[in-house]
């Protein structure tokens, strides 16, 4: 029989790690004195195996707590070095070009009755029929609603150039403060 301190030392323990393995149940605790140095090395031994063979609770050794750091660390430098490389996007910032963009669809759309309805309206009135007026009506709409469309896929297109010059003062760096200013 032996003590916590011998039994410690028998399996190349710290106390304090032996303390952390009988608080875990690894090895069975007994009252000072009473330890059988032959079932502590036979329950810790046990406990390595299953550690060895991914059995073991993942919050019970720090070998897994490190490799759950080093896991992170890896994943966060991988996401890090993707972001460089230009294969990840910051959410927010689509988010805001998309509302942006769409932003502008809609003010695209939205003026076409007020910049083509006189001219349609006046189309439609001068046809011989109604049917006449009806399919003048729908290619005058074709046409204008081709026209905003055509105006949206062009880069050239001062909407388009607002939305870009904003999202890119949105996302440069402050630049550096003068020397000697004051802080």
């Amino acid at each position: 029989m032996a003590t916590g301190a011998q039994a410690a030392r028998h399996i190349d323990l710290s106390e304090r790690r032996f303390r952390e393995l009988l608080d875990l149940g690894v090895i069975a605790r007994r009252s000072s004195g009473k330890y059988d140095l032959a079932s502590v090395r036979v329950s810790y031994v046990r406990a390595l195996r299953k550690q060895a063979a991914g059995r073991m609770d993942k919050n019970s050794t720090l070998a897994d707590e490190r490799a759950g750091w080093t896991k992170a660390r890896r994943l966060a430098a991988e996401r890090e070095n993707a972001l460089a490389a230009g294969r990840l996007v910051d959410i927010e910032l689509i988010e805001k070009f998309l509302e942006r963009t769409f932003g502008v669809v809609r003010e695209n759309f939205l003026v076409l009755p007020g910049v083509h309805g006189y001219e349609i309206a006046t189309a439609a009135r001068a046809a011989p029929s109604d049917e006449a007026g009806a399919i003048i009506v729908a290619e005058k709409l074709r046409l204008a609603i081709y026209a905003a469309l055509e105006a949206l896929a062009d880069n050239e297109n001062p909407a388009w150039q607002a939305v870009r010059s904003e999202m890119t003062r949105e996302t440069s760096p402050p630049p550096p403060a003068a020397e000697g200013a004051a802080k």
